[in-house]
């Protein structure tokens, strides 16, 4: 063999043994008591804590495109509908209640049945004057007192 092969034979070799034991490490596995133990996941929390039996639900029942139509979906004004309903299932009268639907495409609000803003602008009210307009009830409705009154029963 020749001086200058030598080296590269020794190369060859030193680099072909560190990559098998390399490959070799890689695949052994840990021994099984090193394993690390999952924790138990924290219970659920009780629906009553979350909940304090007013049930308040906002549902979008219709849009439609209106005049003028624009090429431009940013541009483009809609009509909508929705709906807002408040229930009380607990035990004692609702006095108040606001409902804040924030608004973020420059919405013109035409009318609220039932309700007023509540900062008492006039309609049709500019959103982009406040985009977190919010609505309040002209006057408490039945449906909101105690479900137990409304039934007929009294609660006392």
């Amino acid at each position: 063999m020749d001086w200058c092969s030598r080296p590269l034979v020794f190369l060859v070799l030193v680099v072909f043994l560190l990559s098998a034991s390399t490959s070799r490490s890689q695949r052994t596995r840990p021994p099984s008591g090193a394993a690390v133990p999952v924790p138990a996941p924290a219970p659920a929390p009780s629906p009553d804590t979350f909940c304090n039996d007013v049930y308040l639900s906002y549902v979008l029942e219709q849009r439609e495109k209106i005049h003028p139509f624009t090429s431009n979906p940013a541009d483009q004004p809609y009509a909508f509908r929705a709906t807002a309903t408040v229930l009380n299932h607990d035990t004692a009268d609702l006095l108040a209640w606001t409902l804040l639907v924030p608004f973020r495409h420059r919405e013109l609000i035409v009318s609220v049945g039932g309700g007023v803003l509540s900062n008492g602008s006039a309609f049709p009210y500019n959103t982009t004057l406040d985009a977190n307009s919010t609505a309040s009830p002209q006057e408490m409705k039945p449906d909101t007192t105690v479900a137990l009154r409304v039934q007929g029963r009294d609660p006392d």
